[in-house]
């Protein structure tokens, strides 16, 4: 709960947070955090070899489409936009 409550606390409105981490397999973390910050605000991110378990909880998580395609994709490609240019 401390890396919702650091985004929601943000002076600025420009701390994200992201998946990652054994709190992601708390129960409802994942639909918590979009009700409390947005989906805009998470990043999807896996630091553990189990990345199939980081994406299932994104992909079977009870939040819409729009805000899974915002977790998986979308937030990265808008705050890292280089990171997706055409070569």
């Amino acid at each position: 709960r401390e890396h919702i409550d650091a985004v929601k606390n943000a002076k600025n409105g420009n701390v994200y947070t992201d998946t990652s981490g054994y709190l992601s397999g708390l129960n409802r973390i994942i639909e918590i955090a979009v009700e409390e910050i947005g989906s805009e605000k998470l990043l999807f991110g896996t630091d553990t070899y189990s990345h199939a378990f980081q994406y299932s909880r994104i992909a079977f998580a009870d939040i819409n489409e729009r805000d899974k395609e915002n977790i998986l994709y979308n937030n990265a490609k808008r705050l890292f936009p280089n990171c997706f240019a055409e070569l």
